[in-house]
């Protein structure tokens, strides 16, 4: 009549589960500490990548396809130095580039530009990502594509360096 002892203690595991949860959620946290980690990285900014027309070498019109940008440190200063590199399939040929923040002044302060090809051309899944001159990952991959269209033949990414301080851990529950 009122099931067996275990289906009657199911809601009650779910709401102490949740409880436990919400409390670690609203519970106050830390601050950083020497012993306590943090990760620097850098992301894209919002609303890039975005694909407009090559305004760097405007007499090449639709000879042209590539990828620029700039890279902001967390105060929101240009910064130098960082090597970007993309890489992927390009006309059926694994292509690996590399430019230096701040090596390309027609982006501004800590601009930089890879130049792909001389020619419009749709390809989808170029992975783009910052090192720093060490070789070590400072940001995500980002996933661009160039396009055949001539007013988009231009990918811009800005990248801008943030800090996690805080971390919500929160347990794995198995059944």
């Amino acid at each position: 009549m009122f099931g067996n002892a275990r289906q009657r203690h199911v809601p009650f595991k779910a709401l102490l589960t949740a409880l436990v949860l919400l409390s670690l959620a609203l519970a106050p946290h830390k601050e950083a500490s020497a012993s306590f980690a943090s990760l620097t990285i850098y992301t894209p900014q919002p609303i890039t990548p975005t694909y407009i027309s090559n305004f760097v070498d405007p007499q090449a019109g639709c000879d042209w396809a590539g990828v620029g940008g700039q890279v902001f440190n967390q105060r929101g200063f240009p910064e130098n130095g960082l090597v970007v590199r993309i890489s992927g399939l390009l006309e059926g040929n694994n292509r690996v580039e590399y430019a230096l923040s701040g090596s390309s002044q027609q982006f501004g302060a800590g601009g930089y530009e890879i130049a792909l090809a001389n020619h419009a051309l749709n390809t989808d899944g170029l992975q783009l990502q910052l090192f720093d001159l060490a070789g070590e990952a400072k940001s995500p991959v980002v996933i661009v594509r160039l396009s055949s269209n001539c007013q988009q033949n231009l990918t811009i990414v800005n990248f801008r360096q943030v800090t996690f301080t805080r971390f919500l851990y929160l347990p794995v529950l198995h059944r």
